[in-house]
């Protein structure tokens, strides 16, 4: 009688944690599907929206991005967002913490970081066609326009606002941002040798 009580006990055990496993594996893939899956383009966009505007209404963001990118991580004048994400900007706080504040929804920033894992920032060096580069960026002179490599139709913004499609093959004769996968990370990440800080 006590053998047959411990195995009903031990498959009621079973059952009920069968069942208890199968309802935590359908919320979590309710909460998955509940955040929206963006196109690298739609990342991109999204995120030179929010840059825009913190470059466009902060000095110290463009400090912090001109310095950055002046460093070279790569041999050339840009920013891999991942490692800069948390360094501290002006008054405590972080890079993130800037664009956050300029998000309409507060999953905006993680929807674009969870689609974009190698985000990158380039300066371009424009030196042969005019004299524009990180090092001879003008941080004082707030009008800077940012474009997404992924966009098509090469929208530019300014602000937080669409400005205008740049034409295909002209040469930018104004400050600007270029948002892009960093091919450099992943060569580094294919080989091993990428750590995440």
């Amino acid at each position: 009688m006590k053998k047959l009580f411990i195995i009903f006990a031990s498959m009621f055990f079973m059952f009920a944690c069968t069942q208890e496993k199968d309802s935590l594996l359908s919320e979590n893939e309710k909460a998955t599907a509940q955040i929206p899956e963006l196109t690298t383009a739609e990342a991109q966009m999204k995120f030179a929206k929010l840059l825009s505007q913190a470059a466009s209404n902060s000095v110290e963001v463009r400090k912090f991005l001109k310095n950055e990118a002046t460093k070279q991580f790569d041999n050339d004048y840009d920013v891999f967002y991942p490692m800069v994400k948390n360094k501290i900007v002006t008054d405590g706080k972080s890079f993130k913490d800037i664009l956050l504040s300029y998000c309409k929804t507060p999953n905006e920033l993680t929807e674009i970081e969870q689609s974009q894992l190698l985000l990158n920032i380039l300066i371009p060096d424009l030196t042969l066609f005019w004299d524009f580069n990180a090092k001879k960026w003008d941080v004082n002179d707030k009008e800077v326009v940012v474009l997404c490599r992924d966009d098509e139709r090469d929208t530019m913004y300014e602000n937080g606002e669409n400005i205008g499609q740049m034409t295909k093959g002209d040469v930018p004769g104004f400050p600007c941002l270029v948002i892009l996968k960093s091919a450099t990370i992943i060569q580094y990440t294919i080989k091993g040798r990428f750590m995440s800080r």
